[in-house]
């Protein structure tokens, strides 16, 4: 092949335009990238909804202001399972405000708490604890508490992706 002054003038210059762009390639990348990254917190700062507030929600019940999240567990697709400490001194007050009845009406949270950490798997007896059972159009929830310790747990069915009732 045979090069011509001309054709390796142009190729030095498209040589030296190729190096300054990569710089700033580079640099718009490193850009791009930073603005993708501040966007995602913003979002899931503002937008992601945590567990307890899709509880809340979804329940219509409450949760006094200082409930501390132990332990909760999402399964991403079924159900989200949670333990709670309710603050102390307002857990009666909780109790009477949203409903709560004896603890023989939840059936299936017990079964769904092998999902947290052994700290806060064990649900007191049906005798010792009080209960909220209810459903929606699409979600079923369960909420556990047990008066003497201020613990609660919360269950709540995602809604079925067939269409089913809960």
């Amino acid at each position: 092949m045979l090069v011509t002054p001309a054709a390796w003038q142009l190729s030095r210059r498209a040589q030296a335009w190729l190096t300054c762009n990569v710089s700033q390639m580079k640099r718009a990348y490193i850009i791009a990238f930073v603005l993708l990254l501040i966007g995602g917190i913003v979002a899931w700062l503002f937008y992601w909804e945590s567990g307890v507030s899709y509880a809340q929600k979804i329940t219509g019940v409450h949760f006094p202001r200082g409930t501390k999240v132990l332990s909760d567990y999402d399964s991403g697709d079924a159900f989200i399972v949670m333990s709670l400490q309710l603050p102390a001194g307002k857990t009666e007050a909780f109790l009477r405000d949203n409903g709560f009845g004896d603890g023989n009406a939840a059936t299936l949270l017990p079964q769904f708490t092998e999902h947290l950490p052994a700290a806060n798997r064990s649900i007191p007896k049906a005798e010792k604890r009080r209960s909220l059972v209810g459903r929606s159009k699409t979600n079923r929830w369960e909420l556990i508490v047990d008066p003497s310790s201020s613990h609660l747990w919360c269950l709540v069915l995602y809604p079925d992706w067939a269409g089913g009732t809960p």
